[in-house]
């Protein structure tokens, strides 16, 4: 539980302040924490969407549709996070450099 808190603050809170124009923070920070909390919602109700039996019959009897299943839904949500960890890799990395340096917000004929 802790470890997952600590993920969810690194991805909403420093990775928008490392890779964001100083410029564009407080809009950026609240971007990434409106997005983390709608994907939390939807990871939450569509995994018990999802983790339904396949059998008509089973499902009926809970109240939902039929869908793909628990082992087949786990496999989802492992993709999900599999490419989650590879799209890290396209977040720049800051090398000690400022943010007006990485944005180049202080060259000359920059907008």
């Amino acid at each position: 539980q802790r470890q997952r808190r600590r993920g969810a603050k690194l991805a909403t809170f420093i990775v928008p302040a490392e890779i964001y124009p100083a410029r564009l923070h407080a809009t950026s920070h609240g971007i990434s924490a409106a997005s983390g909390k709608v994907g939390a919602i939807i990871g939450s109700f569509g995994f018990l969407y999802l983790a339904q039996s396949p059998d008509p019959a089973k499902a009926a009897a809970h109240g939902y549709p039929p869908s793909i299943g628990v082992r087949n839904s786990l496999f989802t949500l492992a993709g999900c996070s599999l490419l989650g960890f590879l799209l890290t890799f396209l977040v720049p990395e800051p090398k000690g450099k400022s943010l007006e340096e990485m944005s180049r917000e202080n060259e000359v004929g920059q907008p």
